[in-house]
């Protein structure tokens, strides 16, 4: 076998490594290596330098070095006012030389006064790619002057952030051949603006998304005309119902890519699978790839759909077997303020909190995973874990609140120790639980909540451990979880301290210890059963050996 030495490659090789290197690594590490090198650097004519602060001189050299025809893409992160006062004096040294080939701008953070000054060197060249991000937002004003940034007729791609209205401030070539274009606002108005002045655009991206005058009582989309150019659109911070959408949509069906980012009251609306999966087949026929995600603060006194049954809709053979689409609905569990449902298509970041606990139903499979997310401090995920435990006590859920986790314990096959404590459940949250270790202290059951727990008990068979502590659980609800606890066999510990069982409540418990063999640990503090209660429960030891606390 001949050996293939690097040098050995051809020179074009080298150009197209070069085009993934940073131009500091390529002049300092592979220019100074060999003679070779330092040949094939000097002839790469595809340089793109960024210069994180407007030093005049070093430009000029850095230039001359490289040789002003052998650049081709410029970035300038500016920043200050004092950086901002110097960047039509650099722009100038490209736009002077008759051998100027630079074909992509790029102006981080300019200030909006500077905008104007700028503008005539951007006109004199002959980009191709174009991004300006102005400082702050920028809206337009009768008091404020106008920055009309002239889009050439040779751009192709054109990155704007800061301006709130585009069409105010973009002056349109006669025969405009832009094919991708990002904006920060936009008006229904002027996304139909864009359409009609970009015949060839093929993506479109919207930051922030308000659409605000779109109004679905008024238009139908037999009103518009139909654009088949577009085939990708992205639009993120979108305050839109399922109805804005989908005449939104409707005006553009060629299209391959759809990306929705949402978080609204709109959240139920956007969140029915299957109006999305009616209306893609009808309306949007070549859509290849469809990403979305959904967000919902929750609001525990309101009523919401259960955490299934909004999956339930994304589990049909259109999404699994046809189109691919795997959809997640997550309950991201913070306090009782500020826990989020959010339904997704993709791996998204969660604001900036460290520790996350998401409950995820999939739409692959009928089962809830509990699963902790630690964030590292560039707030990617560095470690996933499943819990086994979960413990949210404190958090005031309510009966609302907590029905809502039951039904996504409902199908969950991991948790084996939940501790809500002092979230005020009463007795209608307490149903179709089934685990092994129970906590459910200070939660106001009462005596009804503990006959609706008994009736669980009957058939259970999984919990060992039941925390039952300062429920208000009188005599009458330990007679129902005494009956339940005679067929039940794998409770192993109860805990019924501080509670108002009195004397009539420790002979009911003291009664069935008479029967059951399985209960070891039984707590009584505080529960007022006084002499003749003692001397039930002290009749019931000379047949069962229950630890007494």
């Amino acid at each position: 076998m001949t050996n293939v030495y690097l040098l050995h490659l051809p020179t074009e090789i080298f150009y197209r490594i070069f085009d993934y290197l940073d131009t500091p690594t390529i002049l300092r590490s592979i220019r100074c290596a060999c003679s070779q090198l330092h040949a094939i650097v000097n002839t790469y004519d595809h340089f793109e330098l960024e210069f994180k602060s407007i030093d005049i001189d070093r430009i000029k050299f850095i230039s001359d070095v490289i040789g002003i025809e052998n650049i081709t893409s410029l970035i300038f992160s500016i920043g200050n006012s004092k950086q901002s006062n110097n960047i039509d004096l650099a722009l100038s040294i490209f736009t002077t030389r008759q051998s100027n080939r630079l074909r992509s701008l790029t102006l981080l953070e300019i200030f909006h006064s500077d905008l104007n000054q700028v503008l005539p060197c951007i006109n004199a060249l002959s980009l191709v790619s174009l991004t300006i991000h102005l400082c702050g937002t920028y809206a337009i004003s009768t008091n404020t002057p106008r920055s009309i940034i002239t889009l050439q007729s040779s751009l192709q791609k054109f990155h704007l952030k800061g301006l709130h209205s585009i069409t105010n401030t973009l002056s349109w070539p006669t025969h405009c051949i832009l094919q991708s274009l990002t904006i920060e606002y936009c008006s229904f108005k002027e996304y139909q603006f864009i359409l009609d002045h970009c015949p060839l655009l093929r993506t479109l991206v919207i930051e922030r998304c308000s659409l605000y005058d779109i109004n679905v009582r008024t238009m139908t989309t037999s009103t518009f005309r139909s654009y088949t150019q577009l085939t990708s659109l992205i639009m993120c911070n979108i305050y839109l119902s399922f109805d804005e959408l989908s005449v939104l949509l409707s005006l553009t069906r060629s299209l391959i890519n759809l990306k929705i980012i949402s978080w609204s009251g709109n959240f139920y609306s956007l969140c029915d699978g299957s109006k999305w999966e009616e209306f893609i087949q009808n309306k949007l026929p070549r859509l290849n790839n469809f990403e979305f995600c959904f967000r919902q603060t929750l609001d525990y006194n309101n009523n919401h759909p259960s955490h299934h049954s909004i999956i339930n809709l994304y589990r049909t053979p259109f999404w699994l077997e046809k189109k691919h689409w795997y959809v997640t609905c997550d309950c991201v569990i913070r306090s009782s303020f500020a826990s989020e449902i959010i339904l997704y298509t993709m791996p998204i970041k969660i604001d900036n909190i460290r520790l996350i606990i998401r409950c995820q139903a999939l739409s692959m499979d009928n089962l809830c995973y509990f699963t902790k997310y630690q964030l590292n401090h560039q707030d990617e995920i560095s470690e996933r874990e499943i819990l086994t435990t979960l413990a949210i006590g404190g958090n005031h859920f309510g009966h609302e609140g907590t029905t809502y986790l039951v039904d996504i314990l409902e199908n969950n096959k991991t948790i084996t120790t939940l501790s809500i404590g002092g979230n005020d459940i009463g007795l209608k949250g307490i149903q179709n639980i089934t685990l092994t270790t129970l906590h459910l202290r200070l939660n106001h059951i009462d005596d009804d909540g503990a006959e609706y727990l008994a009736n669980t008990l009957r058939t259970n068979k999984t919990l060992t451990t039941l925390d039952l502590s300062k429920n208000r659980i009188t005599g009458a609800g330990a007679l129902c979880l005494a009956d339940a606890l005679r067929e039940n066999t794998t409770v192993t510990e109860l805990d019924l301290g501080d509670n108002q069982l009195g004397m009539m409540g420790a002979k009911h418990l003291a009664n069935m210890l008479q029967m059951n063999s399985t209960l070891m640990i039984l707590n009584l503090w505080d529960n007022r059963i006084k002499d003749k209660g003692a001397d039930y429960l002290a009749s019931a030891l000379e047949t069962n050996m229950v630890i007494f606390n």
